[in-house]
């Protein structure tokens, strides 16, 4: 089944940056933007599909941002934005949700996770067009029919503003819930165990013979 979009009717994105167990540090991070959607808006069923399974997945962006909550310090992890907390996020590349829906982090040495510490992760997820009418394939809980619609003019240009509207946007943002970063268990070398032993077998005998000259001298 063909449904046509009418003027009342638009795309509309919302953003989920999904949640993250504790990770030891110098382990990678895998993100995963797939909970994000594309829907109709003014859609009471909420018919729409993961910005994973998009067709015109070049007309979308997917970008990563973490903070450090244990400091405050902030970062984009994609888009080459820094430590820049609220840009005007027409600045941020175009079509980068093929590459970004799905990727990972490293943590550590020379990374935005080099200590330890409570962390969150955010996704900016965005439409990079207006008023262009295309097709997706989405569901209501049924079997998927391809819906055709557009995208209005409502792109907020602020992260903040992302975070709080939508319904109508263009773009939306969103936070993981906090986790944390802790450093790795140190296991001891071969080397290190063998020496560890051998004290422990000298002691033991030490020992020995100590109670055998007591129970001697008893």
């Amino acid at each position: 089944m063909t449904t046509s979009a009418s003027a009342t009717f638009y795309w509309d994105v919302t953003a989920d940056a999904g949640s993250f167990a504790p990770v030891v540090l110098g382990d990678d991070i895998s993100l995963d933007a797939c909970s994000s959607r594309l829907h109709v808006a003014n859609n009471p069923s909420g018919a729409g599909t993961s910005v994973c399974n998009l067709v015109n997945v070049s007309l979308f962006s997917v970008n990563w941002f973490a903070k450090n909550i244990t400091t405050g310090a902030f970062s984009w992890l994609t888009g080459g934005l820094g430590s820049n907390q609220n840009p005007n996020l027409y600045s941020l590349p175009n079509g980068t949700a093929a590459a970004n829906s799905q990727t990972t982090t490293a943590t550590g040495s020379g990374t935005f996770f080099d200590s330890v510490g409570t962390y969150a992760i955010g996704v900016y997820v965005a439409s990079t067009t207006t008023y262009t009418n295309f097709t997706e394939s989405i569901s209501n809980g049924g079997a998927p029919f391809n819906y055709t619609a557009s995208f209005g003019g409502d792109f907020t240009s602020s992260l903040s503003s992302a975070f709080n509207s939508n319904g109508y946007l263009n773009n939306a943002a969103a936070w993981s819930s906090n986790f944390t970063i802790s450093e790795p268990v140190t296991v001891p070398e071969p080397e290190a165990v063998f020496l560890l032993l051998s004290g422990f077998g000298m002691i033991a005998m030490r020992e020995r013979r100590r109670r055998r000259k007591s129970m001697l001298q008893a």
